[in-house]
């Protein structure tokens, strides 16, 4: 395997919180069925819990998941459980970009995720 991870840069994370918070309140109206203001009101309150001050939230890590010659396809993150009791992560967020896709590179981060 010659996908790799990364920790995110600080300018990448703040192009990623946005689009993350954006996704996560359409992920809330449509299986959650909150309204608009309910599901960006909790949106923006994780987001901030996630990435205060612009930073990744000790107990969180996201990578950028880069292929073989070191180009970025991608994003990971992973974080501890709510209850911080498991002795496990959980993938909140994998996403390989639309033009990379079909390639195994999702499956490469998700083994990539489980040495993490």
């Amino acid at each position: 395997m010659t996908t790799s991870l990364r920790p995110l840069r600080d300018d990448e994370i703040a192009e990623y919180v946005p689009r993350l918070r954006a996704a996560y309140a359409a992920e809330l109206l449509e299986h959650m069925y909150l309204n608009a203001e309910a599901a960006a009101t909790r949106a923006e309150r994780s987001a901030a819990e996630a990435f205060p001050d612009g930073t990744v939230a000790e107990g969180n890590w996201v990578f950028a998941v880069e292929d073989g010659e070191g180009t970025r396809v991608g994003v990971l993150a992973l974080g501890e459980p709510f209850d911080r009791k498991a002795d496990s992560l959980w993938v909140y967020d994998i996403e390989i970009d639309e033009e990379h896709r079909g390639r195994g590179l999702g499956r490469d981060t998700m083994l990539l995720a489980e040495e993490e």
